[in-house]
Parts: structure tokens; sequence; C-alpha cells
């Protein structure tokens, strides 16, 4: 199945027509089509925002093998760590903690790390 048909397949499964995707995310109805039929492809941005609003996986989208799902070479090292990362995506209400950390600059990062290098100091 190509990405054409699972973003057609998508939609459907989030009970959307093409005028719903339109008006949630401002993306041209005629675009939308043309995705789906195989005539063009959509932009990261776009992906992204469709994949938001639909509720799946991008992993998924484009049959990647996941990170949540390769335990051997997973992201956090601490088997428990991971289950607390997931708890926090899997929740709408804290998942913007993910979100925000995308858009912090490296220097705030840095910022952040020291902090809690400082606050380590003050238990040990």
């Amino acid at each position: 199945m190509g990405i054409s048909d699972k973003l057609k397949k998508a939609r459907k499964n989030a009970g959307m027509t093409q005028e719903d995707v339109e008006l949630k995310s401002g993306i041209n109805k005629k675009t939308i089509s043309n995705w789906e039929n195989g005539v063009s492809r959509p932009d990261v941005d776009s992906i992204a925002l469709l994949c938001k609003l639909y509720k799946i996986d991008p992993n998924d989208l484009f049959e990647w093998e996941s990170s949540r799902n390769n335990t051997s070479q997973g992201y956090y090292l601490d088997p428990e760590a991971a289950a607390f990362a997931q708890e926090i995506y899997d929740n709408p209400e804290l998942r913007i903690l993910f979100d925000a950390t995308r858009k912090v600059s490296k220097e705030d990062l840095q910022l952040v790390a020291d902090m809690v290098k400082r606050l380590k100091k003050v238990d040990e």
C-alpha cells in the first residue's frame, strides 16, 4: 500500500471527509485529493499536520520501524524511563512536553541541563 492509500485510509479511519480536513488544517481539498490519488506528495510539514490530525504515527505511515517497538536499540537505556516517556507521550495533556522540546534552542536546553546538574549536587 502506497502513501496515497495510507493517507486516505487514515483520514477515513479518523472519520473525516476531505472537507473536514480542509476546515481543520487549512489545506485545500484539491491538494488533499491529489495526495490521496498519488498525483502529488505532501511535504514534511503537511505530513506532520496530517499525522497529528488523524492521530497516527508517521512511522506507521511510512512503515518505518518505530523506536518505541525496538527495545534492543531504544532511545532510553533505562526501561523505567522509557515507560514513563511513553506515558507522557500517550497523554494528550502531557504530550506538549515533547512538542515544546522540539522548539527549544540548544542554549535553553543547556541551561536546563546545567540546572539539573546543580539540583543533583544539592541532593548529594
